[in-house]
């Protein structure tokens, strides 16, 4: 087989891309060796005869030239290889910015950007846990475990600017009320929960309020006897609005723990109190 190598890829004139070569030529005969086969010596241990011993060097230079030249074609297909592996990896990241763009637009479309206010409502109403979840005490036979959680709405208003007005101005979203007392949250240490439960009774407005008042354990020393005083008093700043009132806690005698507090009593809510 007789190869002509083109030596190096050639750029294509029929378009203006930089990278666009065109495909390699190799041109061969049908018949690998043409020459003498030296089917004589190769049969015999006779030496060549001069005119034999040209032929074996021309035919064995002929053949180093081809193994040279399909040297040079390989290595060439390799280097081929390797710059459309670049290509490749090149078009799948370009591909993959261009699925990215394509679906932050199509996020830009959705139908969620348009939904009314009170439709966001009645979703986001969907997402208040009230009451707090509880499940029965494997230690103690009369008595609940509960599992506290924040309220998605401090999560929904950082969404967007909407999504913040709807949670901001119906103020009924936020008149369910979970309070979960341990030594944590009512810590003089730590006023975050205590802040954070102002801010959510401040949201409410004037709406009716139902809340819920659960201990982290039955048996909790800090609050046997007392609700907690930032508690205490932010139930009596309430009281006119209390729908309802459930107490999941060791019987309180003193809304206020200290004996040096002023006289008050328990806030009367619209239904009865529900004490465990």
């Amino acid at each position: 087989m007789v190869l002509f190598h083109t030596g190096s890829p050639r750029m294509c004139l029929g378009c203006d891309c930089l990278n666009h070569y065109t495909p390699f030529t190799i041109l061969c005969d049908e018949q690998t060796d043409t020459g003498p086969t030296f089917d004589s010596l190769l049969r015999s241990n006779d030496p060549p005869s001069p005119s034999e011993e040209c032929q074996l060097r021309d035919s064995i230079s002929m053949g180093e030239a081809h193994v040279a030249a399909i040297d040079d074609h390989v290595a060439a297909l390799q280097q081929a290889l390797v710059s459309i592996g670049a290509e490749l990896e090149d078009l799948d990241g370009e591909r993959e910015k261009v699925l990215v763009r394509i679906a932050e637009r199509k996020r830009l479309l959705s139908p969620v950007r348009r939904l009314p206010h009170e439709i966001l409502f009645k979703i986001f109403c969907s997402t208040i846990i009230f009451p707090m979840p509880r499940s029965q005490s494997q230690r103690e036979r009369h008595w609940w475990v509960f599992h506290p959680s924040e309220s998605a709405l401090w999560s929904v208003e950082l969404v967007c600017k909407t999504w913040r007005h709807v949670v901001l101005d119906f103020s009924q979203l936020w008149s369910r009320i979970n309070i979960f007392i341990n030594d944590a949250n009512f810590s003089p240490h730590n006023l975050h929960y205590v802040r954070k439960l102002v801010r959510q009774v401040a949201r409410t407005r004037s709406q009716p309020l139902s809340i819920l008042i659960c201990a982290e354990a039955r048996r909790a020393p800090a609050f046997s006897r007392s609700l907690p005083l930032q508690l205490s008093t932010l139930l009596f700043s309430m009281q006119d609005r209390m729908q309802s009132l459930s107490l999941f806690t060791r019987p309180i005698v003193h809304f206020y723990g200290n004996s040096t507090a002023p006289h008050a009593y328990p806030p009367k809510p619209r239904s009865p109190v529900h004490e465990w």
